[in-house]
């Protein structure tokens, strides 16, 4: 076993403001909008039950065991309690996916809400995938900004 190292590398960061590396938007239900932003410009917005995707594109990892995906977050007020995206990742190109943490809306609206998820174990993975899906029930929309992964 040979220890992460200690401090976090760069791997990726997106903030929808021209030259995406979460390009991969799914359908009509989700796209990049400059309407809404945590930081200036643009951010991804996503809507519809099991329908809207962002799907990150693929980044090498092969030297890493850990990765950390940080990012901002928006239920906007038209949305119902329950309503919830998931951060999901893959390690073979996005042909299997891996629920990494499930957001659900309860009674914060209309705030930016930061988050980090760690992904433990890379499981000695070349590339990283990763991918934010919608459950919004309502058919509002959730949107999300400001993302970075680092990895170590």
């Amino acid at each position: 076993f040979v220890p992460p190292p200690a401090t976090w590398v760069p791997v990726i960061a997106e903030d929808f403001d021209g030259g995406e590396v979460i390009s991969d938007v799914g359908g009509k239900n989700a796209d990049i909008t400059n309407k809404v932003s945590h930081g200036g410009g643009g951010s991804l917005s996503l809507k519809a039950a099991n329908g809207a995707l962002g799907v990150s594109d693929e980044f090498p990892v092969g030297d890493y065991q850990e990765a950390k995906i940080d990012f901002w977050y928006l239920f906007k007020g038209d949305t119902q309690t329950g309503d919830n995206f998931v951060l999901e990742w893959s390690s073979n190109n996005g042909n299997t996916w891996a629920e990494l943490e499930t957001y659900t809306r309860e009674d914060v609206v209309d705030t930016w809400i930061h988050s980090t998820a760690i992904i433990w174990s890379l499981n000695n993975a070349s590339s990283l995938r990763i991918r934010f899906k919608s459950n919004m029930y309502s058919g509002k929309k959730v949107y999300i900004d400001d993302v970075t992964l680092v990895a170590r």
